[in-house]
């Protein structure tokens, strides 16, 4: 453990930054978006098998989005990526909370599925392998721990909030949710190091 804390207090933000992102990640994974089904088939009148399909296509179109902008890692700046996805993590939140047709909750599915499951998870992954060498198995291990510590919180929240039994109540808080995470992470995306704030750094250097 000492060689973790020793990680942390040398390179803090980016091991931070990394593991945000695959905390937040949650907000488009299964497990999250499995606890509204129930609501959802109840309020738009759906079939299990009907719904599996939207979130099949949804899922697959999703990957055929990562594998298409995915690459802009490599040449792109981080930071306005980041963001971007953020927004669209928000946008895709209020569209499932304002959402009363089956349309609605196929782009919602979309953009819930590409911006958490695939850019958050795809971001943390690359900016961090590219910033550490020697300790980058190391980096990425504690990284990962936002996928378990999101696979704890969340559904705990959501739980309670399921008490309710109101669908509309259940995603509004989803959405304020999300768009509390897009001002927590621009406010500190303006104290991002110049060197990790674009992709053009020397890797090595920070090993």
């Amino acid at each position: 453990m000492r060689g973790y804390y020793l990680l942390l207090k040398s390179h803090s933000f980016p091991v931070i930054f990394g593991w945000i992102l695959t905390f937040f990640s949650s907000l488009g994974q299964t497990f999250l978006i499995s606890l509204f089904v129930p609501f959802l088939l109840i309020e738009l009148q759906l079939s299990k098998g009907l719904f599996g399909v939207y979130y099949a296509l949804a899922t697959l179109i999703a990957s055929g989005l990562l594998l298409k902008f995915g690459p802009n890692m490599d040449r792109k700046a981080v930071r306005p990526q980041v963001n971007s996805t953020i927004w669209l993590l928000a946008l895709s939140s209020g569209l499932l909370a304002a959402t009363v047709h089956p349309g609605m909750l196929f782009l919602s599915l979309v953009g819930l599925r590409y911006g958490g499951h695939c850019m958050m998870s795809h971001i943390s992954q690359t900016v961090v392998s590219r910033y550490f060498d020697e300790n980058r198995g190391k980096a990425l291990s504690f990284t990962s721990l936002g996928y378990s510590m999101g696979d704890m919180v969340f559904p705990l929240l959501m739980g309670g909030i399921h008490g309710h039994g109101e669908l509309a109540y259940c995603v509004h808080r989803r959405c304020t949710l999300a768009i509390g995470h897009v001002a927590g992470s621009w406010s500190y995306g303006f104290r991002v190091p110049e060197s990790f704030r674009h992709t053009e750094f020397n890797a090595d250097s920070h090993s």
